[in-house]
């Protein structure tokens, strides 16, 4: 269910009791009282009064991290804390492995995170394996949920780390003839989850471990709600 951050705690409880819905998706476009939403607070798209809903009703909710330094944000950490110790029956799903488009920032940031057992990750259009290693590692491959991000998954291209930021490259945009190879973009899902196939290898992780990631941990996650 998509929520914005003017909608009271009664007006979720009662959508999510009268549809069904086992999650809430916020998202940073919506944030109130900021010029670039890019540099939004979480509490400004995700007040906390909607996070108690979750927590009583146990939902899941998914929160896409903005700020420059993303999960290495001091401010986002503290939000994911407040949030995830005061609410622990809510679970929070940290989109794009926690905005690991620079794998730098999650690899900085998971850290932060290492006592919260109601904190999850998914993987969707993350082209950069260290991301994915560095939640693994440290939370655990049971936290990590394959996600696709269509219809992004289909474009050619690929999200590259530069310095502390990062950089979408897309076929369209792009000399294809550069001059050290020909180029042959392939679809940003397919470049996502090569990133997710060498982080497992790396990882070292069984088959089993493998079809957590892309089925049994979503069942695990959304089970007690269906």
């Amino acid at each position: 269910m998509i929520i914005a951050p003017d909608m009271t705690a009664k007006t979720i409880y009662q959508m999510v009791k009268a549809e069904g819905f086992v999650g809430l998706k916020c998202y940073h476009t919506m944030a109130t009282g900021c010029e670039r939403t890019w540099t939004a607070p979480i509490e400004t798209y995700l007040p906390e009064s909607q996070v108690a809903v979750a927590g009583e009703l146990g939902l899941a909710i998914t929160l896409h991290l903005v700020r420059d330094r993303a999960l290495a944000d001091p401010l986002n950490q503290a939000t994911i804390r407040r949030y995830c110790e005061r609410y622990p029956d809510m679970r929070l799903l940290l989109a794009h492995a926690g905005r690991g488009f620079n794998p730098w920032h999650t690899i900085e940031g998971i850290h932060s995170l290492r006592s919260l057992d109601n904190v999850f990750f998914d993987t969707s259009a993350v082209t950069e394996a260290g991301a994915f290693e560095a939640i693994m590692g440290v939370m655990g491959h049971e936290r990590l949920l394959y996600g696709s991000d269509f219809p992004v998954s289909h474009s050619r291209g690929r999200c590259v780390a530069i310095g502390d930021s990062f950089h979408w490259i897309y076929a369209d945009q792009i000399n294809l003839t550069e001059k050290h190879a020909e180029l042959r973009p392939v679809l940003v899902g397919l470049e996502s989850l090569r990133a997710l196939r060498l982080a497992c290898w790396r990882m070292r992780l069984r088959d089993g471990q493998v079809e957590d990631i892309f089925y049994n941990n979503a069942k695990q996650l959304f089970m007690n709600q269906t």
